[in-house]
């Protein structure tokens, strides 16, 4: 579906008029069935997310060479999302619940369309038991998907005819998949105990990429708390965390103590929601490959908010909070910390949404960049994003949406990763 195919079709349905609302009941037995489509255009001026071209013709992630066959730099872009999918749910008495879905999207762009189209691919499924004392939780998440056509943390820069370091502007395939089981015992009116435990599984396609970033992570453990109000309780939490890579990733092989104190629910009539906070301790494996004069050990301080507070009955403040390690290449860890804020504000079948959010990555190690005349320290990127969005429902089924989204982020490394992208989007809808 094209652009033009998008606009006229929003166009016409804003000017028919007004039809006795119709809201699609597709089940078969009790079953529910609840296909969706979205196709969605977006014009985005920084397709690679790269800094702009240098004056000397340096452009990052090119091909050594010719010039003609450059398949990085600064480059913008139309491209077209067609995202289809399918979820079905199946009630079984009052206590049990198992659902499913699938889902699809299909991204075309307009330029160097051959590294840039990818399709991604979803399949999840969920199996619910509500009882008086007892509540279970099985889920699986499947997801086959391609990266995003450069990486611009493997920065490639070309001055003439030299090649430094990087790789060529190309998606890679890989697939991923998490289980996981919960369960949750009340202990009287107030007290509850809970057990869970998680498997992820992560694989590349490409055989070098698999050597360094195929991975398996488990996790178990249990939480426990106190009910405080109806719908608030206190808690408490203690998890073990096992990562292994492949045999050509050194170094990188971990275990992980995870201790979690919080409270979740509904606080006030008007504001729900978790905060968290926290400690983790990880230990490497491998300790020859550690660098020398490091500790294999790490300590950090984590937290976790998700706030939704509702002023009124047609506005919503939604706020989130994290802080947490995570796996990077070239070094250990990074500590990443993002606090964003989203208000939404409903204007009868209009809805628009204003947010906004800053990450803050801190590397764990020194790198030194040859690009940027070998120079050595420890890397931190600041990375800020905010947008406006539209969406106008013309049925409970159909709508209508146009978005606009600013990111840029600032580096130690400036040219190296240093990067502004703006995004403009328009998209019709329909999910029953």
């Amino acid at each position: 579906m094209s652009l033009r195919t998008i606009i006229v079709a929003t166009l016409t349905l804003a000017v028919a008029p007004a039809a006795a609302e119709w809201q699609p009941n597709l089940k078969l037995g009790i079953m529910e069935l609840h296909p969706r489509y979205q196709a969605k255009a977006t014009y985005d001026d920084n397709i690679y997310r790269v800094s702009p071209d240098q004056a000397d013709g340096t452009r990052v992630g090119c091909l050594a060479g010719n010039a003609n066959a450059c398949s990085g730099g600064k480059r913008g872009s139309w491209y077209m999302s067609n995202d289809v999918g399918l979820d079905v749910m199946l009630p079984i008495g009052e206590t049990h619940k198992v659902s499913a879905g699938y889902g699809a999207r299909f991204d075309s762009y307009d330029k160097q369309a051959r590294a840039n189209n990818a399709v991604h691919q979803t399949a999840k499924f969920e199996y619910l038991f509500s009882g008086a004392v007892l509540n279970a939780r099985l889920w699986d998440n499947y997801v086959k998907t391609q990266d995003a056509a450069y990486n611009p943390n493997n920065q490639a820069s070309v001055a003439g005819n030299a090649t430094i370091g990087g790789e060529l502007a190309s998606r890679q395939d890989r697939w991923g998949n998490t289980a996981g089981a919960y369960l949750e015992y009340a202990l009287g009116e107030k007290f509850f105990f809970g057990a869970d435990a998680a498997d992820t599984r992560t694989k590349y396609r490409r055989p070098d990429l698999a050597a360094i970033l195929d991975s398996s992570a488990q996790s178990y453990g249990f939480k426990t708390g106190y009910k405080v109000l109806p719908k608030t309780r206190v808690f408490g939490s203690l998890h073990r965390g096992i990562t292994h890579y492949s045999a050509g990733r050194q170094g990188a092989n971990h275990k992980d103590w995870l201790a979690d104190f919080g409270a979740e629910g509904e606080f006030t009539a008007k504001l729900k929601g978790r905060l968290q906070t926290g400690f983790s301790v990880r230990r490497y494996d491998n300790y020859d490959h550690v660098r020398v004069g490091e500790s294999t050990t790490t300590t950090n301080w984590t937290a976790g908010v998700g706030l939704n507070y509702k002023p009124g009955a047609r506005t919503t403040i939604d706020l989130s909070a994290t802080r947490g390690l995570a796996d990077s290449t070239g070094v250990r860890w990074t500590i990443s910390n993002t606090v964003a804020l989203a208000v939404t504000q409903d204007i009868g079948k209009l809805t628009a949404k204003v947010d906004g959010a800053v990450t803050i990555d801190k590397y764990s190690d020194s790198q030194t960049i040859p690009a940027a005349g070998g120079m050595t320290a420890s890397r931190r990127d600041d990375t800020y994003t905010g947008g406006v969005g539209f969406n106008y429902a013309f049925t409970k089924w159909l709508s209508a949406s146009a978005d606009y989204r600013h990111t840029r982020r600032h580096s130690i490394f400036t040219w190296e990763y240093n990067y502004k992208d703006n995004t403009t989007s328009f998209g019709l809808k329909a999910a029953f």
